[in-house]
């Protein structure tokens, strides 16, 4: 069987939970950065929906043909789909960054344990060996004392 787990133990577990960490905060910066373009995909997509929109509008004023407004109106509910499922990614990509955020959290929080126990080995480490110093004081000055009484060295 095993003793108390040592300083060192506490840092190589707390330096593991720090790769950890790392990690999903690269995959965290992936995750954010594949929402941010999604989304910039669903913006182009709206302006070019206005966009079309108002040439259409400005093109119906001098009168447009019967097939013409048809193919718009097509067009318009094909980019009306597009519209919709880029939006479902976009959803999707928000919901991965927040899923990605709370694992950082977690990760950072464990991070944060192994340190509080490294920090604790620390200072028992310290205090026993302000224990260890005291105690050889004692003996020595134990030692010393009937020689100082005595008068002699």
């Amino acid at each position: 069987m095993s003793g108390p787990a040592t300083n060192t133990d506490w840092r190589r577990l707390r330096g593991i939970a720090e790769e950890k960490r790392d990690a999903l905060a690269k995959a965290l910066s992936a995750a954010i950065a594949l929402a941010t373009g999604h989304q910039r995909k669903l913006d182009m997509l709206h302006e070019y929906q206005r966009d079309y929109v108002q040439r259409m509008s400005h093109a119906g004023i001098d009168g447009i043909a019967a097939e013409r407004l048809q193919n718009f109106r097509r067009f318009l509910a094909q980019l009306e789909r597009a519209i919709d499922q880029q939006r479902q990614v976009v959803a999707t990509a928000h919901n991965d960054v927040q899923r990605a955020q709370a694992a950082l959290a977690a990760s950072q929080r464990q991070v944060d344990s192994f340190q509080v126990l490294v920090d604790r080995q620390n200072t028992a480490t310290i205090a026993l060996q302000r224990r260890e110093q005291q105690k050889q004081q004692d003996e020595y000055a134990s030692r010393l004392l009937p020689r100082f009484l005595s008068g002699g060295d």
